[in-house]
């Protein structure tokens, strides 16, 4: 009977032994594309570095990006992270070590409150041991899992100072923008100010009807009205900016004036393939995944029993006497998977639990690396269209600008009407208007692509 029981007990560890997890495949060869679609580009190496923003030519922008580096509060918060996941995997690691405790008394004792008689007194100390064999590998794949999560902890880390990057170098450019389009209105509105001093002097010379006056007076409350707006959005952006730093909001500002004094660098995205190494998200997701099967060994492997052993200095207790006993480590077991087959199913809808939690992980995966290529090749296409847009803006901008200068010219003399002059001017403004927003839109779009290829991290680089 003994040596079934030892024989039952071997043959549970070989058959653990032989369903070891298999970890899941990462992604399908067909998610990952050959070549961009987004725009022609060059598909040399050509990642950005990871001061990626001095691209931009602005010593202000590389300033304030370094300061978020340093105060940003989201930047902290996920060191914290870091942190804790790595007091995680000290204690998840702790239980693979025995425990060892110890204890020292001392006692002083009259029993007759006798003077002159010496107090009695005692010592006493002792040694304790205990330790926990885990045979079917709970604890280490308890610890696995806990090092996954590390990774996947500083791989977030590292996605929050990009997102934290690009959204500074993104409100930096709003500022900037928004700068430019009061100048823009604030210019508009002094020509439509000169039209109606032109259209003044003609009510004057009876060469016009009051009419004409009166909705030129309009259109100058009009483009005045654009303005305050403007200031506001210029207010809040630069509030939002501040925060993202670590500063009040109250009595910042930037020197900037103008997106025109930022280059929108030329980015080459490099091969698809090797967006899986340049993305701390999709690293992360990787992470989590490898934690996930980790789980699931960690929930399996609490189905079978596992052995605790303990002694004290003087003396050991009966299981650690026993240990190489056959007979009673067999019984030992036994009794330990007899309180496991009697649990309610509660450990294995803990396993059915991990199972399905892995699955969501594996998906969650190919939907990281699935987005992060459609992001990097939209935002490929966004900057092709934006260049082309702006070439052909610019030209209309300047068209504009003639034919507005020539209405007013006819008007005064006298060969146009005012709404011809009105026209030209609602284009100008319009075509100027929309410069400006091209111009935001290309800086965002830069600042996008840097995001989505990572920002010049790579991790067989970077320690992590």
């Amino acid at each position: 009977m003994r040596k079934a029981a030892v024989a039952a007990a071997a043959g549970a560890v070989l058959l653990a032994a032989g369903c070891v997890h298999a970890p899941p495949t990462k992604v399908d060869p067909s998610d990952v594309p050959k070549a961009w679609t987004g725009a022609a580009v060059s598909q040399g190496a050509g990642w950005p570095t990871r001061d990626w923003w001095k691209g931009f030519g602005s010593n202000e922008l590389t300033e304030i990006l370094y300061e978020a580096e340093a105060n940003s509060f989201d930047v902290q918060t996920a060191a914290q992270r870091v942190i804790e996941a790595e007091a995680e995997v000290t204690t998840a690691g702790s239980s693979l070590w025995p425990t060892v405790t110890g204890s020292f008394n001392a006692s002083r004792r009259n029993a007759f409150q006798t003077h002159g008689v010496p107090d009695q007194i005692n010592y006493s100390a002792s040694l304790g041991l205990n330790y926990e064999i885990n045979i079917f590998g709970a604890d280490i794949s308890n610890r696995r899992a806990a090092v996954a999560s590390l990774a996947a902890t500083r791989f977030d880390q590292v996605a929050v100072g990009l997102d934290t990057a690009a959204g500074v170098a993104t409100a930096y450019a709003e500022v900037l923008s928004l700068r430019d389009e009061i100048k823009v209105a604030q210019l508009d509105l002094q020509a439509a100010q000169q039209t109606l001093q032109l259209i003044q002097a003609r009510v004057n010379n009876g060469a016009a009807a009051p009419a004409d006056l009166v909705n030129q007076q309009a259109a100058v409350a009009r483009q005045a009205a654009t303005i305050p707006p403007l200031q506001q959005q210029e207010r809040q952006t630069l509030a939002s900016l501040a925060i993202l730093l670590g500063r009040p909001a109250s009595g910042f500002n930037v020197e900037g004036q103008s997106l025109d004094s930022l280059t929108i660098p030329s980015i080459q995205p490099g091969l698809p393939s090797e967006l899986l190494e340049r993305r701390p998200d999709v690293a992360e997701a990787e992470a989590d995944l490898r934690a996930g099967s980790a789980d699931v060994d960690a929930a399996r492997a609490s189905l079978f029993p596992s052995i605790g052993l303990s002694g004290s200095a003087g003396g050991a207790s009966t299981a650690l006497q026993n240990l190489f006993n056959p007979g009673a480590m067999a019984w030992s077991i036994a009794a330990s998977a007899t309180e496991t087959i009697f649990d309610a199913g509660r450990l294995g809808a803990q396993v059915r639990s991990a199972r399905a939690r892995e699955r969501e992980l594996l998906i969650a995966y190919r939907q990281t690396v699935l987005s992060a290529f459609s992001e990097v090749d939209v935002t490929l296409g966004l900057i092709d269209s934006l260049a082309r847009q702006r070439q052909q803006v610019e030209i209309e901008v300047s068209s504009a600008r003639e034919a507005y200068r020539l209405a007013q010219i006819q008007y005064r003399e006298g060969a146009t009407d005012l709404t011809t002059v009105l026209q030209a001017q609602s284009t100008l403004f319009t075509a100027e208007d929309q410069l400006t927003q091209i111009k935001l839109q290309q800086a965002e779009a830069a600042i996008t692509l840097y995001r989505a290829l990572g920002g010049g991290w790579d991790r067989k680089t970077s320690g992590i």
